[in-house]
């Protein structure tokens, strides 16, 4: 998170005020699920991948924390991520790449 600024979008592909939030889900995600996602096998691209193109507006490149659901997560599993009532399933994600490796780079 330290190099993800909260008031500007790492990549193309959030709309006006997402980032934000998104950012705000992430904190909540990393103080109170991420050893349990790391005991679970959930990778960094599982979780902070983008589309290494088109970034966020590709969202079947999108790792879990960086859709913009809104919403803190509620549950995890191996091989979910619960946001309120919406599911995530982790899947391979062949194009992604991690959303800091982007900051910077024009889309």
């Amino acid at each position: 998170m330290g190099r993800l600024d909260r008031w500007t979008p790492p990549c193309e592909g959030f709309r006006f005020g997402e980032w934000e939030a998104v950012h705000r889900a992430v904190a909540h995600f990393m103080d109170d699920y991420a050893a349990e996602a790391a005991a679970h096998g959930w990778t960094a691209i599982d979780l902070f991948g983008v589309h290494g193109l088109a970034g966020a507006a590709r969202v079947d490149s999108c790792g879990a924390l960086m859709l913009p659901l809104l919403k803190n997560v509620t549950a995890l599993t191996a091989e979910t991520i619960t946001f309120g009532p919406l599911t995530y399933r982790r899947r391979a994600m062949p194009e992604s790449v991690l959303v800091w490796d982007l900051i910077g780079e024009t889309l």
